[in-house]
């Protein structure tokens, strides 16, 4: 449904799914979803003028065709609306807009592929920057599978670099769409019995395929995820130091491999695992999703955060040579902006100098006062 919304508010919403997002708003909850994610909308983009959340709500009861907008931006305020942001200090909220012209970014990141490696060696490359893989387009040598024992399972790993994104489409119809840096192994079909096993190393949307019988279960370092069919994120990069499931509808159960503690959670929440603690808590699903639709989004994130982020979307190094940042909470969405223009919002109101040199940002270390 988040899609959907983004995608009438932009005007780019076609007819078949302008039908399924006015179906779903017969649901009470999908009403309060569309109301959250108007008002949530409005607070980041700071241009408050541009969106109308009450008035877009009220325009859906209307008989509207594809071809009804809701006053789309203009490309000219459309970046401006996505380069605003708010920074948070501690304790305290200072809001600002600015203007900001497009430019040439000082550096162009290295070109990287996408590879899949078959369970024979056999490696493919993708020059995509979201590569879409089916499990059916690329299997190995079935010469190979034929002297091997006949009940061993082929699995395949698909290595995504930073700065680009990949769809896997599985033996038994689930989706897994895979974010930059993240390492996923897969089989090349699941057994009759047993279990649907997959393992991650940093981040991925599933969409699972309901199968009573055969559980899905995605392995990472510290936490495996148990569904039967559902919708979820799963973040698990080593250097955030904690793995968090996200539930965007069905059910799923947690469960920590260091000390077997485990839980089930609800859509709207998150598990969370983070210095050997397995806690359940209330999420904005938004935040969580937001790279899907390729934006970044920030809400009251630390520096250090904000800065992995960039690292993984722009496929750069970021050494900050200045700890007292980290102090700093940020909230912002942008979407087409280079990393310097973002690193020149958060200037506006941060005390902070860069430099880019080689495909690495620096953050320099701020100079004592005279």
């Amino acid at each position: 449904m988040e899609h959907l919304i983004i995608k009438y508010i932009n005007g780019e919403i076609s007819k078949e799914e302008l039908i399924l997002l006015k179906e779903g708003l017969e649901d009470p909850k999908t009403i309060e979803q569309l109301k959250d994610y108007l008002e949530l909308e409005s607070s980041i983009q700071l241009s408050l003028n541009d969106i109308d959340p009450e008035n877009i709500y009220r325009s859906l009861n209307l008989p509207l065709t594809p071809q009804t907008k809701v006053r789309r931006l203009s490309p000219k305020f459309r970046l401006i609306r996505y380069a605003a942001a708010i920074i948070l200090l501690i304790g305290l909220a200072t809001t600002l807009k600015f203007f900001l012209t497009p430019e040439i970014t000082e550096f162009t990141p290295d070109a990287t592929i996408i590879t899949l490696k078959l369970d024979d060696g056999t490696i493919k490359e993708f020059d995509e920057e979201e590569a879409v893989i089916s499990v059916d387009d690329f299997t190995s040598d079935p010469m190979v599978q034929a002297t091997e024992n006949a009940t061993a399972i082929h699995y395949n790993e698909i290595n995504v670099p930073y700065g680009k994104k990949a769809t896997v489409k599985l033996s038994d119809n689930s989706q897994v769409i895979l974010n930059s840096g993240s390492l996923f192994k897969y089989p090349s079909s699941f057994e009759k019995s047993g279990t649907r096993n997959v393992t991650l190393e940093g981040e991925a949307y599933f969409t699972v395929t309901k199968d009573a019988e055969k559980p899905f279960i995605v392995e990472t370092g510290q936490m495996n995820v148990e569904v039967l069919g559902t919708e979820f994120n799963l973040s698990c990069f080593n250097d955030d130091n904690q793995t968090m499931a996200v539930l965007i509808e069905g059910s799923i159960r947690a469960k920590s491999t260091l000390n077997n503690a485990s839980l089930t959670i609800k859509p709207g929440e998150a598990a969370t695992l983070k210095d050997e603690n397995l806690t359940v808590g209330q999420v904005d699903i938004q935040k969580h999703t937001a790279w899907l639709h390729g934006d970044l989004l920030f809400i009251d994130d630390t520096f250090e955060t904000v800065l992995k982020k960039l690292e993984r979307h722009f496929n750069v190094a970021i050494i900050n040579n200045n700890p007292s940042l980290n102090r700093v909470r940020y909230n912002g969405r942008f979407n087409t902006e280079t990393i310097t223009q973002i690193l020149d919002a958060f200037k506006v109101n941060t005390d902070f100098e860069y430099s880019i040199e080689n495909n690495q940002v620096i953050i320099k270390n701020q100079m004592p006062m005279k």
